[in-house]
Parts: structure tokens; C-alpha cells; sequence
């Protein structure tokens, strides 16, 4: 369960269970069991409430650093000539979601770059992006720990060349601090994450759904690279893929 406080009691127990869950990597995790909160645009009720996440990985600086990718992602989208969508305007079912920018790695980068949902827009299909999965994770989650290489092996497998494209906004470290970019570059060199974008979120740009008393990670969230409107709203683990590849298949014309 995410909890942003900044009380000395909180970042104590918090920092206690950073330090649990090391002598025993991925022991906090193992006895989770899966359980899944889905909120559509076409009017989906949720099927149940999230689980609270445990399961840190030990610190950033612990995490296996694998080598830096070359680019094993797709090739960066030439600009759209698209204006991007200026209604709703609110990261909720249905509206459209602003163009919100991060700082971190594109495909495996070895330099972090800008990046901005305005990358991702394709009005027309003509960058080849047929939906947009953003992914809110973070260090000390153990489902964000197992979800992470899960959505590596997709995009590999099939989903890039379904005009899929993956960002994971990586909200908090080990400790529940606000991540930096070493954080985000961490997160990427542990799970050899060269087929997505992985960036920086400090200030958690989808707060709305991480309200004070908390919420379930990893949280996912559809977008319509035509419209940029948000589809779909998962707290769940393991991701239900159906509504993404459902909305890359309608773009695709397939």
C-alpha cells in the first residue's frame, strides 16, 4: 500500500521494512496473493479492491545493474505533425490526459532524454503507435519488482510490433523517497529494461489515483494514442493485457 507521509514514525517503519525485506529478497512478496481493481471508460466497475504491496528491493544502489542497452526498444517516432488534444485536459476515464514530462531513458538509452506524452501521440497511425500503456511503479514494490521484467518479455515477444509502447513512471526509491534520475536508471539496469521508457516521477504525476491514505502498486493506465484519452485504470498484478491489446488491434485496423 502506498503511503506518502512525511512523519519521522512513517519513514522509520517504512525504513524497517526496507531493511526486513532485504535479509530475505522478495520474501515480502511471496506470499501475496493477486488481485485486481479494473476501472474502464466504457463504464467497467472495478472487480475488487487492491492489495497492499510489499516487497522492496534492498536500495537503488543494490540493484543489479545490467549493461547499458544499445536499444533493443522500437525506434523513436518521427515528431507528429498532430496539435495535441486540448479538451478535458484531467487524468481521468475518458478525458484526455495533459501532456505531462519526465526525465529518464527511451529503449535502453545510455543518456537520459526529455520525454513527454506528446512523443507518444499518433492521431493519424502514421508514427506506428496503436496505444500507450503507462506503468506507476515503485523501488520498494515487490509486485512492481515482478511486474517489471513481465512487461519486458511482452514488448519483446509481440507488443512492439503491435504499436505498443510502454512508459514506466517510477514514483518512489527503497525508501519511499521521492526517485530521482539514478532511481529510474536503477530500475532500468536491474530488470534490463531496453524495450520501454523509463523516467523519473518525483512529483507523481497521476496523484489523483494515490490519495493520502494510499493505493496499490503497480497502477496502469491505457491511453488512445489517437485521442490521448485515458481507456482504462488497472490496480493489479499481474496486468490484464485485453483492453490494450483490444484498443492496439482497433487502431491497427486489425
Amino acid at each position: 500500500m502506498l503511503r506518502i507521509s512525511s512523519t519521522p514514525r512513517a519513514w522509520f517503519v517504512r525504513a524497517a521494512l526496507v531493511v526486513a525485506c532485504a535479509v530475505a529478497i522478495g520474501g515480502c512478496a511471496a506470499g501475496e496473493a493477486p488481485s485486481r481493481a479494473i476501472e474502464s471508460a466504457a463504464g467497467e466497475a472495478p472487480s475488487q479492491q487492491a492489495r497492499e504491496d510489499a516487497g522492496p528491493m534492498a536500495s537503488d544502489a543494490g540493484a543489479a545493474k545490467g549493461p547499458d542497452a544499445a536499444s533493443g526498444g522500437p525506434e523513436i517516432a518521427p515528431p507528429s505533425s498532430c496539435a495535441y488534444p486540448s479538451s478535458g485536459q484531467a487524468s481521468t476515464l475518458g478525458e484526455v490526459v495533459p501532456d505531462h514530462a519526465w526525465r529518464g531513458f527511451v529503449n535502453g538509452s545510455l543518456d537520459p532524454v526529455d520525454v513527454s506524452l506528446a512523443d507518444l501521440h499518433d492521431c493519424d497511425g502514421s508514427r506506428g503507435i496503436h496505444a500507450i500503456l503507462i506503468d506507476v511503479s515503485a523501488v520498494w514494490c515487490g509486485s512492481c519488482q515482478a511486474e517489471a521484467p513481465a512487461l519486458q518479455a511482452e514488448l519483446t515477444k509481440a507488443w512492439s510490433a503491435l504499436g505498443i509502447r510502454v512508459v514506466t513512471l517510477v514514483i518512489q526509491d527503497a525508501t519511499g523517497a521521492p526517485a530521482t534520475l539514478e532511481t529510474a536508471r536503477g530500475w532500468r539496469d536491474a530488470f534490463k529494461l531496453d524495450a520501454m521508457t523509463v523516467v523519473a516521477d518525483p512529483e507523481v504525476t497521476f496523484g489523483a489515483y494515490v490519495p493520502p491514505q494510499g493505493s496499490s502498486l503497480p497502477m496502469m493506465f491505457v491511453i488512445d494514442p489517437r485521442t490521448m484519452r485515458v481507456m482504462e485504470r488497472q490496480t493489479s498484478f499481474p496486468f490484464d493485457p485485453s483492453k490494450l491489446l483490444a484498443l492496439a488491434a482497433a487502431n491497427r485496423g486489425t
